[in-house]
């Protein structure tokens, strides 16, 4: 759980990306309340489902993504 959340790239760029800081020495159910806490919205289950949602694509379904990137790229 703490690989597919918190440390993979895309995990991180996510974070990032929302001016997250991670202190992966704290135990999970800390870190997500942690993380909650320095979002700071109320949709934070939303953003965390679609993160995953995007996620999970990536892995099994790279076909359609690399599509999108060489799109991206002309």
């Amino acid at each position: 759980m703490i690989q597919l959340f918190f440390t993979c790239r895309f995990s991180v760029c996510c974070w990032t990306e929302l001016g997250i800081t991670l202190n992966l020495s704290m135990i999970v159910s800390d870190m997500i309340l942690n993380v909650r806490q320095q979002f700071g919205r109320s949709i934070f289950r939303e953003v965390v489902i679609e993160c995953n949602t995007t996620q999970m694509n990536l892995l099994y379904n790279p076909r359609v993504f690399s599509i999108i990137s060489f799109l991206r790229s002309t």
